[in-house]
């Protein structure tokens, strides 16, 4: 009973772990048009080096989220990389295609490799059906 309750904390934290690099991009994305608001609802988007200006003024905050995200999508590639790669159960060409998957579309690869992977894995192992050869 103790170790079903460790699986699904662990498929609990892994999926916030995919899914915080997303979340991340969208406050950093949120945050960035909200300094550029004005311009937006203006529609003065052609005034160039001001939203550059804006831009440089606002430079910290917007460099820490997005230096925040890197780390954190970087952590969560290496972790599902090495999850993929580790896996008796998935053939040789899948990992590859995962790994470029993974490294490709990653803030949207991420939450898609948590649900076919990590969170029905406790299924798939429950429910194993018997080998169609």
């Amino acid at each position: 009973m103790d170790n079903n309750k460790k699986d699904k904390k662990r498929i609990l934290n892994l999926g916030i772990l995919a899914f915080a690099p997303l979340v991340l991009f969208a406050f950093w994305l949120l945050y960035y048009f909200i300094i550029l608001g004005d311009y937006i609802v203006e529609q003065r988007l052609e005034e160039h080096l001001e939203i550059a200006g804006t831009t440089v003024e606002y430079y910290t905050p917007l460099f820490l989220l997005l230096g925040t995200n890197f780390v954190v999508a970087f952590i969560a590639f290496l972790y599902f990389v090495l999850n993929i790669w580790t896996r008796p159960d998935v053939p040789s060409g899948n990992k590859i295609v995962w790994v470029i998957f993974l490294a490709t579309f990653n803030l949207v690869a991420f939450p898609v490799f948590w649900y076919m992977h990590i969170k029905n894995d406790y299924v798939r192992t429950a429910n194993a059906s018997p080998a169609l050869s």
